[in-house]
């Protein structure tokens, strides 16, 4: 089927897969991010200040250097839990440094770890009714086990994620929630159930100006129609999808839909269509970089030979 490597979603991070152009800007603006707060630790007058700062070096860093970011968000939990225990007032701090190391254990694949931060995150964001705090660490918590291969697990903790995310006003972590909780579904075989949580997304972020998000449902809903052999619905979800990659250049989400295209047609039996998706995905991947995506068109390409004998 279309199912692929379970992808980076959901994260503070738009779930847009990047070109190189922009990433290259993101590490420009991330570097002057970076030596801003520096210059404002620098001058912290408390510890509370330095603790918000360090927490937010700690978000900025983890993309690109996450062995910095580890480094810097355990002496941010060590500070916050010393002055937690000293003295009062300090409950967001905590929380914050249990979310910030949580998803630094995240990206370096510490799963146990990351989990036991997450939920001791969820904890304290909940003693201090802090609705959009708790939100954002149930959400690190379900990737985890997205990552993991619970889909189960990460299923409920996604749909835990969509009603904390109600009940604040960020309409973006609502519509990736959607997106998960609908990619989820696919990958567990129930492509109805996914077919509803994925439009209702792309609703959500159409209101928003969402368009990488966007493009991501839209490969999931295709998916959900292939799933269901709906294939001309599957063609049409993926042309879109890919429109919109192209409008934001995000070259990777083209080349994973362009793909998934070319497995509607090979199912639906239309050998030129089928090898000209696999062709044109591989043209993609192959621009960026994108080796995984290489190796797998290339073995769908033997396959679509081999059935046409």
């Amino acid at each position: 089927g279309l199912a692929r490597a379970a992808p980076i979603k959901g994260t503070r991070q738009s779930s847009a897969r990047p070109r190189i152009m922009p990433l290259l800007q993101r590490r420009l603006k991330m570097t002057d991010r970076i030596n801003e707060l520096e210059s404002q630790l620098a001058r912290a007058s408390d510890r509370r200040q330095t603790i918000d700062i360090l927490n937010s070096l700690v978000n900025e860093l983890r993309e690109f250097d996450p062995a910095r970011a580890l480094a810097l968000a355990e002496q941010t939990i060590r500070l916050a839990r010393s002055s937690a225990s000293d003295s009062t007032g300090y409950d967001e701090q905590l929380a914050d440094s249990c979310l910030q190391l949580g998803q630094t254990h995240l990206r370096t694949a510490s799963y146990k770890t990351a989990l036991s931060l997450l939920y001791e995150a969820v904890s304290h964001y909940a003693v201090i009714n802090h609705q959009h705090g708790r939100a954002l660490a149930l959400n690190a918590a379900a990737l985890t086990y997205l990552y993991l291969g619970a889909y189960p697990e990460a299923l409920t903790r996604f749909l835990e994620v969509l009603d904390a995310a109600r009940n604040t006003e960020d309409r973006h972590l609502e519509a990736m929630a959607l997106n998960n909780i609908g990619y989820l579904h696919n990958l567990l075989g129930d492509h109805v159930r996914a077919l509803d949580y994925l439009s209702e997304c792309i609703e959500v972020a159409q209101r928003e100006d969402h368009i990488a998000l966007m493009a991501d449902a839209y490969d999931n809903l295709g998916n959900a129609h292939y799933g269901l052999r709906q294939y001309q619905a599957a063609v049409r979800c993926g042309l879109r999808s890919v429109e919109l990659c192209r409008a934001t250049n995000t070259r990777r989400g083209e080349a994973e839909t362009l793909h998934s295209l070319g497995e509607v047609y090979q199912a639906d039996g239309d050998f030129r269509q089928a090898l000209d998706y696999y062709q044109q995905a591989l043209q993609v991947s192959m621009l960026i970089d994108h080796r995984h995506q290489q190796l797998g068109t290339l073995i769908k390409i033997g396959s679509l030979y081999r059935e046409r004998g």
